[in-house]
């Protein structure tokens, strides 16, 4: 068993919940902010997780520290007197060292270190956002106003604790399922347009061979049944209604809630036939000029034989919004109980 600590980004909640999720609530020693310290003897790297910028490695003091050239950047989060102490580390060795200011997203830096709760971490691995981007924005269908980011679907997975095999019956351009893939999981996509994962599945496995299975079907989410018997869990963004340019009316609202409520109703009497374990999913409400209007998912949920799950760290379900979105994205994590 190792301790670590863990940096995360901009959804801190989020990130917390994927820790949580892909270790345990024991394993979670100790968080604050946006550092967590994680104790476990599981291997990993910050490949796996969607909401981790940075991870560190303890260390006893900065006598263990090596140096490899006698000029370098690096940063120091923690009391004045250890950044004193390090200071003088780099005096007595004759290194030409220039400080950056600690920030919570990646950078190309020689050496990060990070105090938090009485121990030293020494930063071994960052994010890398760029190899998103790559995977993200030159694959053959990519709409920015449609797929859900890369950084979230990776997180979703997370939660899900899938061991095989993920769903998504609303595969869309098939975001989820090139990250399922990556992560060594077999994956199913449902849409009634196909063509735009099936692209990017088959340049993905071009440029980022991958050795999971994946099955794509043109149909309704409301008939998962008549396609496929069992999944062990689903993880999908659904439609979340018509693309806003801006704030719709309550009545419209409404009607469009309504029509929502129907097709996630349908969908959750399929899921309740094929799911084995958990459905992750985002819920939406949509903005209005005088209020929200959301859905009343956990009837659906309940009827259905599933319910949100329990978490240790966080309350569920955690919001998830751009500023000003015209439509507001709830995560919920659901487990099947009967």
């Amino acid at each position: 068993m190792a301790e670590y600590l863990f940096v995360l980004g901009r959804d801190a909640e989020l990130a917390l919940l994927e820790l949580e999720s892909f270790f345990s609530s024991e394993s979670v020693r100790k968080h604050k902010g946006n550092f967590v310290i994680v104790e476990t003897g599981k291997e990993f790297d910050v490949e796996d997780f969607g909401g981790i910028t940075k991870i560190g490695v303890s260390i006893n003091g900065f006598d263990e520290l090596v140096f490899d050239r006698n000029k370098l950047t690096y940063s120091f989060y923690g009391e004045d007197r250890l950044f004193l102490e390090l200071k003088k580390r780099f005096k007595e060795e004759k290194i030409k060292a220039s400080f950056r200011k600690f920030e919570l997203s990646p950078r190309n830096l020689d050496f990060e270190i990070v105090e938090f709760d009485n121990k030293l971490f020494l930063i071994k691995e960052v994010s890398k956002p760029k190899k998103y981007k790559m995977r993200d924005e030159v694959r053959p269908s990519f709409d920015a106003k449609k797929v859900i980011s890369i950084r979230l679907a990776k997180m979703m997975i997370n939660f899900s604790k899938a061991e095989r095999e993920i769903l998504d019956p609303f595969c869309g351009n098939g975001t989820i399922l090139q990250e399922g893939v990556l992560k060594g999981l077999d994956v199913i996509g449902v849409d009634m347009k196909i063509n735009p994962a099936k692209k990017n599945l088959k340049w993905l496995k071009k440029n980022i061979p991958f050795t999971a299975n994946y099955k794509l079907i043109e149909g309704d989410a409301k008939k998962i049944s008549s396609y496929i018997t069992k999944a062990e869990c689903c993880v999908t963004e659904p439609y979340m209604g018509p693309y806003f340019t801006k704030l719709p009316s309550t009545s419209k609202a409404k009607r469009i809630v309504r029509v929502l409520m129907e097709l996630y109703g349908g969908m959750f009497r399929e899921l309740e036939k094929v799911v084995e374990k958990r459905v992750v999913m985002i819920v939406p409400s949509i903005r209005t000029y005088s209020k929200n209007i959301t859905m009343d998912f956990s009837s659906i949920l309940e009827s259905h034989g599933f319910r949100l799950v329990k978490s240790g760290l966080v309350e569920l379900p955690i919001s998830y919004n751009m500023p000003k979105a015209k439509v507001l994205r709830e995560i919920w994590v659901m487990e099947k109980f009967k």
